[in-house]
């Protein structure tokens, strides 16, 4: 996986998911948290692309979002069209491009969560994944145990 470059991207030149990695973000779609991302303000929606930036993937003269898909979900629903937003471009095998992407969803709530709630999303994640395909990315979420674990480690 390589990163090419980072670009200032109009939301509108943005065709939607990548291929290799839709069929997988739609398992994980979740209404609420797109209802949800249409509160936040102008300003906050920039701020979260800053932070948190969107992976994507440049095929048959067609940019499509890689990682970062929730990031993505706030700017579309938030900015205009026009909208510029920071973004990676990279480049890799279809294997690297899902690996990323997935590392994206399971790791991000791990890293992120203010609760324990996060252990019922991530429970999802893995029933998509498989224990199998989760443990490549943290070697505790094999089993549902191990994803108690991660919330119950001292601080």
């Amino acid at each position: 996986m390589r990163i090419l470059e980072r670009r200032e991207i109009e939301l509108n030149q943005i065709t939607t998911f990548d291929p290799r990695v839709a069929g997988f973000i739609a398992e994980l779609s979740d209404r609420d948290f797109v209802a949800v991302s249409s509160g936040f303000t102008e300003e906050a929606a920039f701020d979260l692309a800053l932070l948190h930036p969107i992976f994507l993937s440049q095929r048959n003269n067609k940019i499509f979002v890689v990682a970062g898909a929730k990031t993505f979900q706030v700017v579309k629903s938030v900015l205009r069209p026009e909208s510029k937003v920071g973004c990676f471009i990279v480049q890799g095998t279809s294997d690297e491009i899902l690996r990323l992407a997935k590392t994206d969803l399971v790791g991000s709530p791990c890293l992120f969560s203010l609760s324990t709630k996060v252990a019922q999303q991530t429970k999802k994640l893995v029933d998509v994944l498989g224990g199998e395909s989760a443990s490549r990315i943290h070697s505790d979420l094999r089993s549902i145990r191990g994803m108690t674990r991660i919330h119950e480690r001292r601080k």
